[in-house]
């Protein structure tokens, strides 16, 4: 009876449909990997996984739309008032053209200013500077046209629309494979490669914004009285940024890798790298499944102000998940090597001592995945998002290093070390200042 309750949780459903989504994701990422190998070779696929690198980065401030849509309505929703909630919405949904043009324009002068031949292009590799821009610029237009989409993603998750939305990413995944097959079969340029795998991370919010014009409309009918002012001054900017950072630690942390391995060593560590991380989705499946869920459900209990009840809710949720990671984790460090071997036909080296890195990753980064919703209150995400943006820079000096000096383990090695010291830290502030767990108020979401 004990493990029936469990089973009638949400969480139980969110997870079963991002595992079968992710089955789809993982089967096409893992499918991709011999297309692309037989079609450019071992260092053509680094190159690419180093290019597509980017799409995360690109996608920084279109997840951020997501991040702030989900913490603010959830937290409006929490406290009964439909009015500002939908003000919220509104004002992000306006902004969110905005950060599509920024989006573009940053990819348009990463293709045009960086240089990439220095960095990712080795003598004997089939493709050339042009390419590279050219694939840099166009994942970023294709990253501009998701920023809408992030917004009525993020209504969809304040709504418990997290299960719906789960089966978004392996619907893009199985679109992303069908568009690789065809550049494969057809022998088209890399470029066509760099835009069927960029289509995988920007088609969820395409499908966002299709599904999330329903659930809009009903908010509108919802908010019976005329809303209340929300202070847009600095929402669309200052906010923002401070909820990119605090809700994309992961990405800060191992966002750069194939670009700092690829520049510090050669591509085909790059394949290693990305061999090892493709697997490893695997080991992300729990939190990855409930990141979403997470945020929106601790900006509702927030919205009560019972530290003790956020409190305990935290630590069930980071033994559940964390619990959960760690058995994945080890599977993922006793199958994934020879798993990685079938899938390349030995062609790219599988470290062993590589994989227990990305296992430990993992499982440090489920924990991370419970306690930044917990902590994306006003006060508290401002902390975050701090110690986020000032571990960027050392950590990318770490990984290069650590690169030159143990190959692909490195950046994993760096990363290990600055989220155990991000968690300490974060540990430390809320046990001198509990209140955090219910700062309510979203950043620059208050009249000024």
């Amino acid at each position: 009876m004990k493990y029936a309750g469990l089973l009638k949780r949400p969480e139980a459903s969110i997870v079963a449909v991002f595992s079968f989504s992710q089955g789809l994701v993982l089967l096409g990422s893992l499918a991709r990997i011999p297309l692309i190998v037989d079609s450019v070779g071992p260092s053509g696929y680094g190159l690419l996984l180093a290019i597509t690198a980017l799409n995360p980065w690109l996608l920084l401030l279109v997840a951020g739309l997501t991040s702030l849509t989900r913490v603010g309505v959830a937290e409006s929703l929490g406290a009964a008032s439909e009015a500002s909630a939908w003000d919220r919405l509104e004002a992000l949904r306006v902004r969110s053209h905005a950060v599509g043009g920024i989006v573009f324009l940053a990819s348009v002068g990463l293709a045009v200013l960086v240089p990439w031949d220095r960095l990712l292009l080795r003598p004997g590799g089939t493709a050339t500077i042009g390419e590279v821009r050219l694939g840099v610029a166009f994942a970023g237009a294709l990253a501009a046209t998701a920023a809408p989409g992030a917004v009525y993603l993020g209504l969809l998750h304040a709504k418990d629309k997290v299960a719906l939305t789960s089966l978004l990413p392996g619907i893009a995944a199985a679109v992303s494979l069908l568009a690789t097959t065809v550049a494969a079969l057809t022998a088209t340029p890399m470029i066509a490669f760099v835009i069927s795998m960029s289509v995988a991370s920007c088609a969820p919010f395409w499908f966002g914004h299709i599904l999330g014009l329903k659930y809009r409309r009903r908010l509108r009918a919802d908010a019976a009285r005329p809303a209340e002012s929300v202070g847009s001054g600095w929402m669309g900017a200052k906010a923002l940024v401070i909820m990119t950072g605090a809700a994309a630690p992961p990405l800060f942390s191992t966002g750069w890798d194939p670009i700092v391995l690829g520049a510090a060593t050669n591509p085909k560590a790059v394949a290693t790298y990305g061999l090892a991380t493709r697997i490893a989705l695997i080991v992300s499946l729990a939190p990855a499944a409930l990141y979403p869920h997470l945020w929106a459900k601790y900006a509702r209990l927030r919205a009560r102000e019972e530290i003790p009840l956020v409190r305990a809710e935290l630590r069930r949720d980071i033994a559940r998940i964390g619990g959960a990671t760690t058995m994945l984790a080890m599977l993922y460090i006793i199958f994934g090597p020879y798993v990685g071997g079938v899938l390349t036909g030995e062609q790219v080296s599988r470290p062993v001592l590589l994989f227990v890195a990305v296992g430990l990753l993992g499982v440090l980064a489920s924990v991370q995945t419970v306690v930044l919703p917990a902590l994306g209150g006003a006060q508290s995400a401002r902390f975050v998002a701090l110690l986020v943006y000032a571990s960027v820079a050392p950590n990318v000096v770490c990984s290069y290093f650590a690169a030159r000096v143990v190959g692909p383990m490195g950046p994993i090695l760096a990363s290990i070390l600055f989220a155990i010291v991000l968690l300490v830290l974060l540990h430390g502030r809320v046990r001198r200042h509990p209140e955090l767990l219910v700062s309510t108020v979203t950043p620059g979401l208050t009249s000024q």
